[in-house]
């Protein structure tokens, strides 16, 4: 997955396991945005490519998240996760609909736009927020939910 410019933000231990899934979701968006200027059985590809990493990392990250940080989170945060979440779980029923057809170029643009700044936030500002508001032992609480979330979940290669 080389090809970032940017290199990985240091998390606290509870929060790795999150943060190593933003890197894949990260490449997964930039795959997309490679795709959309391709042709229509190119774009097609990278939409089942999406699906498949929805239906296996992604949905279940998505889900990770949403019982594992929320209850340590502001209202706008909260507010903020549950919509990109819900754009992000629309455009997977969408690309699961138009699963015979290729998807647009623009389609894909901003699929690989949504998913790569949802990310950004999370990692950037959301992320920073919990680490510096939550204090020690709310962190080891995260860390012993996502330690158990690794020990359940096969979760992809890097």
């Amino acid at each position: 997955m080389a090809g970032f410019k940017n290199p990985p933000i240091r998390r606290h231990a509870s929060l790795v396991p999150l943060a190593r899934d933003h890197y894949r979701g990260l490449a997964a968006a930039q795959d997309l945005g490679r795709a959309a200027a391709a042709g229509p059985a190119e774009r097609r590809r990278a939409a089942e490519r999406f699906l498949e990493a929805w239906r296996s990392p992604i949905a279940d990250h998505l889900a990770d998240e949403e019982r594992v940080l929320v209850p340590r989170i502001g209202p706008a945060d909260e507010r903020r996760l549950a919509a990109e979440h819900a754009s992000l779980r629309r455009f997977a029923r969408e690309a699961a609909a138009a699963r015979d057809g290729a998807p647009s170029g623009p389609w894909l643009r901003l699929l690989a736009a949504v998913l790569r700044d949802h990310i950004r936030w999370e990692d950037r500002a959301l992320f920073r927020r919990i680490e510096a508001d939550a204090g020690e032992a709310a962190l080891e609480r995260i860390g012993a939910e996502t330690a158990r979330i690794e020990r359940e979940r096969t979760r992809c290669a890097p």
